[in-house]
């Protein structure tokens, strides 16, 4: 008794999500720069504590219907 991809509900097969990374890479490539994509990464990211919060301290709930 085998199951068969459309009883699960899966996406069609053209349906994948975007190959973003390597669309990134191939765009910046093709632009000519001879400089390829970097991401941005810090080996020190400087740290703020968070102040604590206020009770009912400026807080504003919105309801939309």
């Amino acid at each position: 008794m085998g199951v068969d991809s459309e009883s699960l509900g899966f996406s069609a097969d053209e349906d994948m999500p975007v190959r973003y990374i390597e669309r990134t890479h191939a765009w910046y490539e093709a632009l000519g720069t001879n400089n390829p994509y970097r991401y941005a990464s810090f080996s020190h990211v400087p740290f703020t504590p968070l102040r604590p919060v206020r009770p009912h301290a400026g807080r504003a709930v919105a309801h939309a219907e």
